[in-house]
């Protein structure tokens, strides 16, 4: 909505209909109210600043909002490398099947479960050299 209305002045003239079907695909709750409250804001004589003000403002909005619209590509891009890469792996799919893991939570649990498979593995790997009285393997501090 940020996009079509960046000033109070152009967010007054947004109808409620327009408002509510934003609120309703972000699914929010109480959808309605909030699209009222929204609504009405910009109309308040608080939010009134010299013209510069407001102009400068909507020009930050703006610029912001491109910003954003492309860390989101940028984010479905990632999203989609990780997915590829993982599929790599052959236990992707016991990650991805837990559920409440996405492929990009288990990129983020498969090193963490990998790295305790390998500490695990040296956990019960001797400590100490196999003969006691092997010099070369025991050095003593002076």
């Amino acid at each position: 909505m940020l996009a079509k209305a960046p000033e109070p002045a152009s967010a007054a003239r947004l109808p409620l209909t327009r408002i509510l079907a934003a609120v309703k695909r972000a699914r929010r709750h109480h959808a309605t109210v909030k699209a009222e409250a929204i609504r009405d804001a910009p109309r308040t004589e608080h939010l009134r600043q010299p013209s510069v003000v407001t102009t400068a403002y909507a020009v930050t909005v703006r610029a912001q909002i491109a910003v954003l619209a492309t860390l989101n590509a940028e984010i479905k891009t990632l999203q989609d490398q990780v997915r590829d890469h993982l599929g790599q792996h052959p236990d992707a799919d016991i990650y991805v099947s837990q559920p409440g893991l996405s492929a990009a939570l288990g990129a983020r649990v498969l090193p963490a479960t990998t790295a305790n498979s390998a500490l695990a593995a040296s956990a019960t790997a001797p400590r100490y050299p196999s003969s006691a009285t092997d010099s070369s393997a025991c050095s003593t501090a002076a």
